[in-house]
């Protein structure tokens, strides 16, 4: 490792904290996660990333969708369709698992869907952190691309 790319990841702990802290908790805990809990650690740490490192102006799906199209450009290969539909997707399903209301249940994902959305989102997030370390998106594409999950969670449409 370069001490470049040391620094820069001393500057993603330093001034993303949270997203720093729920990301290790992620890889920590992750095998022991249902789906669910899966996908929402990880809408989390898109939440508190964008809160701390671009400042967090419009709605969730707004702050995704602007994720999308900057630092997480290197997982587009995964995102099953727009960024908007990737965004909404993302916050459909977090707001079914966290409320359970009834009405957003038919908008969610379940089973072998949700698995697969936590999937390309893991793949959205190592690019975002991948992205502030320096790494370019060809780069990160090509570094997610030696990764299972980014094969099975870009074979298709959400």
């Amino acid at each position: 490792m370069t001490p470049s790319f040391v620094a820069a990841f001393e500057r993603f702990r330093r001034e993303n904290a949270e997203a720093a802290e729920l990301l290790f908790e992620y890889q920590i805990f992750n095998g022991a996660m249902t789906p669910p809990d899966r996908l929402l650690y990880l809408a989390r740490f898109l939440e508190a990333y964008h809160r701390s490192a671009v400042a967090a102006k419009g709605n969730f799906v707004q702050r995704v969708i602007h994720l999308l199209e900057g630092p997480a450009a290197g997982a587009a290969g995964v995102f099953g369709g727009t960024p908007s539909d990737l965004a909404e997707a993302i916050r459909d399903t977090r707001n079914f698992y966290v409320h359970y209301n009834a009405d957003d249940r038919a908008r969610s994902r379940h089973g072998v869907a949700l698995d697969n959305l936590a999937d390309r989102v893991w793949c959205v997030v190592r690019s975002v952190l991948w992205s502030e370390l320096g790494l370019a998106p060809e780069e990160i594409e090509r570094i997610l691309k030696t990764d299972w999950r980014y094969e099975r969670a870009s074979e298709g449409d959400l």
